[in-house]
């Protein structure tokens, strides 16, 4: 399986226009899950004309270099630079990214504040209004 630095630095980054670009994320895998006003909102927001063509607006260079940055030791970090303020963690239910990683570090670092909604890693866009009230609902738990 290939890391997210290797997919994103092959990741497709201009269409012919808004409707190509809709078209082709919309036969995505995990765009396909997406609310269809989000993928929308990505495509008119997201991307911008460059010589008549309609260009993501992140470069594939700079989404690689963070991916290719992350740090993989969070607990040495924590315990170097302990969090000042409580945690929260919010999931997808279905997230191989969640399940690859394991939670024993997030439930140590939220102290069991973890909610899991339906949907993928990406479940943010699929489900943008149950997201934002479980971000609403874990900040007034805080």
């Amino acid at each position: 399986q290939m890391g997210p630095g290797a997919v994103s630095r092959k990741r497709r980054d201009r269409w012919a226009s808004q409707e190509d670009a809709l078209a082709h994320l919309q036969r995505k895998k995990a765009f396909a899950r997406w609310d269809p006003q989000v993928l929308r909102d990505y495509i008119e927001h997201g991307t911008r004309t460059e010589q008549g063509q309609r260009v993501l607006t992140f470069s594939r260079e700079v989404e690689t270099a963070i991916y290719n940055t992350l740090p993989y030791r969070l607990e040495r970090l924590l315990v170097r630079h302990p969090l000042q303020c409580p945690a929260a963690f919010i999931g997808g239910l279905h997230s191989r990214e969640r399940a690859l990683v394991g939670m024993a570090l997030t439930d140590k670092v939220t102290q069991g504040r973890i909610t899991l909604l339906e949907g993928s890693h990406l479940f943010p866009m699929e489900r943008p209004a149950a997201t934002a009230a479980a971000i609403e609902a874990a900040l007034l738990a805080m």
